[in-house]
This record gives C-alpha cells, sequence and structure tokens, in this order.
C-alpha cells in the first residue's frame, strides 16, 4: 500500500495504526497546496452483518 496513489488524491506515505474497524495510513494531500499531510483509514471489519456495516461507516463518515 505504500507509495500507492488513491484516487489520484492520496499518496500513502506509511501505516500509522490498525485495529478493530481496519487500518490508519498517513497520506500527503496531493491536490492542495504543499501536499498537506492527511490520515486514510482502509475499513476492514471483522464481522459482514450489514447493521454493523452501516454503524462503521455512519462512524467514519
Amino acid at each position: 500500500m505504500f507509495g500507492r496513489n488513491i484516487d489520484r488524491h492520496y499518496q500513502i506515505i506509511k501505516q500509522i495504526g490498525q485495529g478493530g474497524f481496519g487500518t490508519t495510513f498517513l497520506a500527503k494531500d496531493t491536490k492542495r497546496p504543499r501536499n498537506h499531510h492527511c490520515v486514510v483509514k482502509q475499513l476492514t471489519p471483522a464481522s459482514k452483518d450489514p447493521a454493523t456495516l452501516r454503524g462503521c461507516l455512519k462512524s467514519f463518515w
């Protein structure tokens, strides 16, 4: 995942965390002046239950 560009907008620099909801990465926002840093979260909840997934999206959206 490192060095990967997401949606031609965010360039992943490094992983900064991992937990029950997914993995968190430090990234550069390549569409902002001076490539401001931001955080990108890749959601990978353990449960595939639709209600759990809705709750997960609600928490992070």
